[in-house]
């Protein structure tokens, strides 16, 4: 078994266990909305928080998976950056617990500014809070830094990007599994970078009193979300596309035939 697929394993347990819980926070609030759980009506807006954070984790994440085990066919991606970024991960998931269980943290999923600041949770959980998305945003920026520079040692931007075919060249033939990443990467990398800036301003004001721009704060805050929420569902492309190649030939692999190795799907 290779390295790569190894740590793909060890990615499907956290996805299998983080997925049922989040349903049935799902569900929890569901019944709390129709009257059979009233007297837990406290805990909708945590269980709210917790689950809509932590479906967008659990399928960013699962997404970034399939990605970089698709790449092992093609580069090397660092099985030391993928640990790095599963036990970020594992941090930033037991912090986000800690906050939503035992501080009763309730901003929503959006955490919009300035609500943050503004709500009866204490003080320790809104900083827990955001140390999760920290921790989460700095792991998965670096995965994703990483799969992109294992691309580039073999594909030069402008190939991985398809630019050549646009051009009229055929050659050289690049899989439509490492064009799909790079675009879905790239725009993970902008989304990431504006996470991070949203986690730095936050902190800013919490210990500097430095005032943000609340509409400055919204906008990172959609760009960051929505961002990664449709980049992991872009990405249930790929795995069809491996499909494709297995009975049509496998661009990134050539078999000796021209039509085989031209960027074919079904």
């Amino acid at each position: 078994m290779q390295a790569a697929n190894r740590q793909t394993l060890r990615w499907i347990p956290v996805v299998f266990v983080l997925f049922p819980i989040l349903i049935l926070l799902g569900a929890f609030m569901r019944s709390v909305q129709g009257g059979v759980l009233s007297n837990l009506e406290a805990w909708f807006y945590p269980a709210m928080t917790l689950h809509g954070v932590g479906m967008v984790g659990v399928w960013y994440v699962a997404s970034m998976a399939i990605v970089a085990d698709l790449l092992t066919r093609y580069v090397q991606p660092s099985p030391a950056v993928s640990s790095f970024a599963l036990w970020g991960t594992v941090i930033g998931v037991v912090l986000l617990l800690v906050s939503v269980f035992i501080g009763r943290y309730a901003a929503g999923w959006y955490f919009l500014y300035p609500l943050p600041f503004k709500g009866e949770w204490p003080a320790w959980s809104n900083v827990v809070f955001l140390l999760s998305l920290t921790v989460l945003g700095a792991a998965w920026l670096v995965w994703t830094l990483d799969l992109l520079r294992a691309i580039a040692r073999r594909y030069p931007l402008a190939q991985a990007l398809g630019w050549h075919y646009i051009a009229g060249r055929s050659e050289p033939a690049v899989p439509p599994a490492v064009l799909i990443a790079t675009v879905s990467l790239i725009s993970g990398v902008a989304a990431l970078v504006s996470a991070v800036i949203l986690m730095v301003l936050f902190f800013a004001e919490m210990f500097a009193g430095v005032a943000n721009d609340p509409l400055l704060m919204k906008n990172l805050t959609f760009f960051f979300g929505h961002t990664i929420i449709n980049l992991a569902m872009y990405r249930a492309w790929p795995p069809p596309t491996r499909s494709c190649r297995t009975t049509r030939g496998d661009p990134g692999r050539p078999t000796g035939s021209s039509r085989s190795r031209g960027m074919r799907c079904c």
